[in-house]
């Protein structure tokens, strides 16, 4: 006779995020219950200039799994120069780090 031992739970590993990574300086507001709510973007352009994002209207917020490194996933939107742009925030908690993914 054998036994399984398990936790009984499985960690779901979703699969890459393609588009152009970049590292980020984010403005986060934490509310009262731990919810995160970034407010601003500050990130260098290709040509060396600082660029702020601002008025982010967070979309989609969930707890992810990229090969085994957590992080909090942040579908967010804005609007710049009369175009509204789409992007990816991931807050890395252990890091204590953010990255924006823009989508081609």
């Amino acid at each position: 006779m054998g036994f399984v031992v398990s936790s009984g739970t499985e960690i779901l590993e979703e699969k890459g995020i393609q588009g152009c990574w970049q590292k980020v300086a984010v403005d986060c507001w934490f509310t009262s219950t731990g919810r995160a709510i970034p407010r601003m973007v500050k990130y260098e352009d290709q040509d060396g200039c600082l660029q702020v994002l601002r008025d982010i209207q967070v979309i989609k917020q969930d707890q992810k799994n990229y090969a085994g490194i957590y992080c909090q996933r942040f579908d967010c939107r804005t609007q710049l120069e009369g175009r509204q742009y789409d992007f990816i925030l991931l807050f890395h908690a252990n890091e204590h780090t953010w990255d924006m993914v823009i989508r081609k």
